[in-house]
Formats: structure tokens, sequence, C-alpha cells
């Protein structure tokens, strides 16, 4: 039975609707009983409605949802924005081959670009630094748009698809966005999509904008082709997506569903003010699903009194049908070492109790995430020490690789320069001669060249001894473990890398086996460790949020309002994935984050 919030807006008539749904509202439940509601009773053909999600996952979902519920729901398009503006250019350009980069190719490449550039500094996250620049190469993309705009609606224009890369085409206004260590990463990102004949994300909704807006044949096509459409996690959106939904909804009738307090993907150009945009051009309605189905009362409560920090937002009032309490709990411990020891403890305590629950660690970083890979094992393991040994053995085996080697050439520290290393195969004597006017560098490189030729004579196993053993890593990870009190590992650790090691056949499959996405790595299958960013749609029975310190979380220092209140809108999508407990946890050597008082006040 649908609640009145819910019925309201399944009901609802013709014309824009916005639907503000937070964490547990049933927005999908509403989203497909709507496209039931809409086929069966106002008769609208089901291959006129278009429903728009932002992951394929989703898509997939609410299809299977729709379609068991009611079967003349498997001729409604459902799609991604991705998918479906891929689909109107295929479809209105049938001579063009388009080659889409995808997610993984985006990182890849940025990340290769920004080692190459050599301007990170030792200890930087890689992977942020990577997130950070596709975030504003991002921005600057879709900061085209009011140049776009502009366009003529001339449908006798013949409008030609240029795939050159747009580095010859740099507005040097516009560069000011991007921060001045990007820009040449950018310039040789787009050199790298025209070489290989490749659009991303951004450049295709550009051009999909681009057709619609100047071919008013092609535009009236599409709206007569899908009368209705309906957008999921709309707060999502950026300003070149919203507009080219603009020209694609003729007849207004959007039914648009989000949350504004969970909009956190502006490294994607996302932009939640879209969301109040909408209401203000379409005059649309808005209805609040005010009910959570999800967690505890106090963690509603608590995750809402948290939020209302936020200012630029809507103001919605959320009750939670479940009025269980007293599922808050704070650990403060005087160290890092004794926070991982309370962690691990909670999580193998609930999970002997009960057994059929979920647990997950929520970490705002990645490289927070690496210290609870394992805590739902009995085994000590230790994923950096594991990564680090696979990248030496990769290094010995597998051809000298510049990727590998530069994540192992100073572990332990050799003072080996990034810029000093060009090639993509690594050649010992050209390095030397590179550091002749450092011969103490040159003398360590001399020294590491012979271990290499050494160890190769060895088994996998006995490699990695030697590595451990002979090159010096034991001493350097143990120190190193000291130093940063950052992980709950043993001495164990490396007798658990080796066992796994002897399991494998071969080193390929050991790689398989280690570099699954930090993001999202399922440890057993009833825990979880992810981040903030990676927990979005998901609910576990008890979430543990550790490193509630400043700098941490909030992730930097000197925010500006606007990224402050995105952090604020993550560590409420952290808090709300918790359906019966929140445990958080602190070490009081550190300050404490301003984000434990917001909550707890």
């Amino acid at each position: 039975m649908h609640n009145k919030e819910q019925q309201h807006a399944i009901q609802f008539g013709t014309g824009p609707l916005l639907v503000l749904a937070g964490p547990g509202s049933g927005k999908t439940y509403v989203i497909t009983h709507r496209i039931i509601h809409l086929i069966s009773e106002c008769q609208i053909p089901p291959n006129n409605i278009l429903v728009i999600t932002f992951t394929k996952a989703a898509a997939l979902e609410m299809q299977n949802r729709a379609t068991k519920a009611y079967k003349p729901c498997s001729y409604v398009q459902f799609g991604t924005f991705h998918s479906i503006f891929y689909h109107i250019l295929k479809l209105s350009n049938p001579n063009r081959n388009y080659q889409l980069a995808t997610d993984q190719e985006r990182i890849s490449i940025i990340k290769e670009i920004i080692q190459k550039e050599d301007f990170v500094e030792k200890n930087t996250d890689l992977m942020q630094e990577t997130e950070n620049c596709i975030k504003e190469i991002s921005i600057y993309k879709n900061s085209c748009f009011t140049d776009l705009k502009n366009t003529d609606d001339d449908a006798n224009n013949t409008y030609k698809i240029n795939m050159k890369s747009n580095v010859d085409n740099l507005d040097s206004e516009r560069m000011g966005i991007l921060s001045e260590k990007y820009q040449n990463v950018y310039r040789l990102y787009e050199e790298w999509l025209a070489d290989n004949q490749k659009l991303d994300f951004d450049d295709m909704i550009k051009l999909c904008y681009q057709q619609l807006k100047q071919d008013v044949r092609l535009r009236e096509y599409w709206q007569n082709r899908f009368s209705h459409i309906l957008i999921d996690e709309f707060q999502d959106i950026n300003q070149m997506q919203y507009e080219t939904i603009r020209l694609l909804s003729n007849n207004q009738n959007i039914f648009a569903v989000g949350d504004d307090d969970q909009a956190i993907y502006s490294f994607r150009g996302s932009n939640p003010e879209m969301m109040k945009k909408f209401v203000q051009d379409y005059q649309a309605k808005t209805i609040c699903l005010s009910c959570n189905y999800r967690s505890h009362k106090d963690i509603v409560e608590a995750s809402m009194h948290f939020i209302s920090h936020n200012k630029n937002r809507f103001d919605k009032r959320i009750v939670a049908i479940n009025r269980e309490d007293n599922s808050i709990h704070l650990l403060q411990k005087p160290s890092k070492k004794e926070v991982l020891s309370a962690i691990r403890n909670e999580i193998q305590h609930y999970k002997k109790k009960y057994p059929q629950k979920t647990q997950a660690v929520l970490t705002r970083t990645n490289h927070l995430a690496y210290a609870y890979q394992n805590m739902a094992s009995e085994e000590c393991e230790d994923r950096i020490l594991a990564l680090d040994m696979l990248a030496y053995l990769q290094f010995i085996n597998c051809g000298q690789k510049r990727s590998d080697f530069l994540k192992i050439m100073n572990k332990p520290v050799r003072y080996i320069p990034f810029g000093v290393v060009a090639e993509p195969v690594v050649s010992f004597p050209l390095l030397k001669r590179r550091l002749l006017d450092k011969p103490w560098i040159a003398q360590r490189l001399a020294e590491l060249e012979m271990q290499v030729e050494y160890v190769r004579k060895l088994d996998l196993p006995g490699q990695a001894r030697y590595i451990y053993k002979a090159m010096g890593y034991e001493t350097y990870y143990k120190e190193n473990l000291q130093r940063n009190e950052n992980s709950a590992s043993t001495g164990d650790a490396f007798a658990v890398f080796v066992n796994k090691l002897k399991s494998c056949t071969s080193l390929e499959e050991l790689k398989r086996e280690y570099e699954t996405d930090v993001k999202s790595v399922q440890m057993t299958e009833k825990f979880f460790v992810m981040t903030y960013h990676a927990s979005k749609g998901l609910e576990f029975d008890r979430v543990y949020l550790p490193d509630l310190e400043y700098g941490k979380v909030p992730h930097g220092r000197m925010l500006t309002e606007k990224d402050l209140e995105e952090e604020r809108r993550m560590f409420y999508v952290a808090c709300t994935r918790a359906k019966e407990s929140l445990w958080l946890f602190r070490d009081t050597s550190q300050i404490g984050s301003p984000f434990l008082q917001e909550l707890l006040d």
C-alpha cells in the first residue's frame, strides 16, 4: 500500500513534478508505480515513456521491477543519460562511428598523465588527485554551455560533428576554471581522445544538445517520441544534461525524483541547484516523501538535524516509521591503534552474534579505507603490503614496466625522483646515466638492479621472501606502521600474502584477486568496506564511521562554504546507510571533526 505522499506522486496528473525523496523513502517504488499508472490508468503508450537513471544497474533494476509488476512496462525505454544520449546520436547520425571513453579509461589515462607530469607530492593520494582532476575537467567542459546556448535554431543549417580535439579551441578565459597544475593534463587528455577517435561523456552530451538545438525536425521527432520523461536521482544532474532534457520535453511532462541532501557528485559536474532551477523554470509542483522506512528513529532525527546546517537546500521534515532508538554510539580512544582495535572487536562480536546481518565500514576517501579491509576476517591481511609486493613481483617478472616501478622504487626509500623515469619500460643503465650528478642515488639504483637480476632465479614465494627480507621492504613496512598507526595489521600480514601467492597459479590470478576497486570491496558475504560515495543507494544493518577527526571528515582544510556543504551531504549519506545502529569513532589524540558536534548536539 502507498502512503499519502507516495499516492499523490504516483497519481499526479500532467505537467512537471519534483518529488523530494529522502533516504529509505521508497522512491523506486514510486517511480515504478508511476509508470504503471501512466500505462494502465492514463492510457499512455509504453514506448512513449522514457525513464532515465544514473547507472546501468539502477536502470536494469527498475525495468525488472516494473515489468515484473506489469508486463507492458517491458516496452518502456529505460536507460542512463549516457545510453539515452548515445542512442539519440547514433539514430540521428547512422553513418557516424562513435566510440566512447569508458570511466575506467578516463581514470587510467588521466592518472598516467598526472604521474608523467610529476607535480604530485610524495605522500599525496594519487587516486584522489585523479578524481579531483576529472572533476575540474568535467566542470570546464560543462561550462561551455553558455556558448552553445546562443546557437541559432536554423533548420537549414548543416550540423557537422567535429571529432577533432578540443585542444585547438581552448578558451583562455574559461581555462581559469581549471587549476594551473591540471591545464596541461587537460590538453594531453584531449589529445589522447583525438588520437584514439573517442568522445567522453561530456563531449557526447554537448554534441547531443547541439544537434537537438540546431535541427528543428530532429528535435520535434524526439519530443513526439517521448511524451513522458521520468528522471531518477535528479540531484545528480548537471546543467548540460538539464538543458538537453529541456529540449526533449516540449510538453513539460517531467517527473523528477531526487534529494538535494544526497547530492555528492560535484566532481562529475553535477549541480543540486538544478532542482530549484527546475521548479522555477517549469513552475513545477513539489511533493516530499516524508516517511523513512529504513532507519531507526534516532538515526533519522540526528541525520536530519545534522543536514539542516546546510543552508542551500529544500526544507523537509522526515519521520521514521521504525520508532526504536538508542542506535547511535560514539567511541573515543586515545590513539589510532586503539580505535582500529575497537572497530575490529565490534565487527567480530557482531558477526558472531548476528551472522546474517550486514556490516559496513564507510570512509571519506579510498586512502582511509585501506586500514579496514580485512576486519571481518580472522586473518591479519594488509592490502597495502599486498599491493606493494604485487607491484614488485610484476616489475621483476612482467617486463620492468614504469607503472610498476613507480609504485615500488622508493619502498624502501631510495630517493629516486619521479621525473627521471620517463619511458614505459625501465632501463637501469639509462636511469644511472641520468643520475650521474647524484652518485649516491645511482649507487642505490645499481644495487636495486643487481637484486632484481638475482631474484629472477627464484620461484614466486622465494622472490616475495627475498623482497621482504633482503631488499629492505620489511623494515620500511614496519617503520611505516609505527609512524602512522594506520593499520590493524600485525607481523602475520606477510605470511598471509605468501600463502595467498602459493594458492594462485599465476601472477595474473593474484593480481585479479587483489586489484579489486577499493571503493566497494566486499570482504565477506556480510561485511563491506567502501567510501561514502560508493555507499550511495545501499543500506546495512550496522554502519561504522571511523576517522572522525579534523582534516579527514570533512576532507581538507579551509573549505569554501560550497565545498563544506557537499562534505556535509557526503557525511549525511554515510549516516543514513544505517538501518539499526550507527557507530562513530574518533582518535582523541587529534582534533575532532566538527561534524560530530553537529550530528550529536
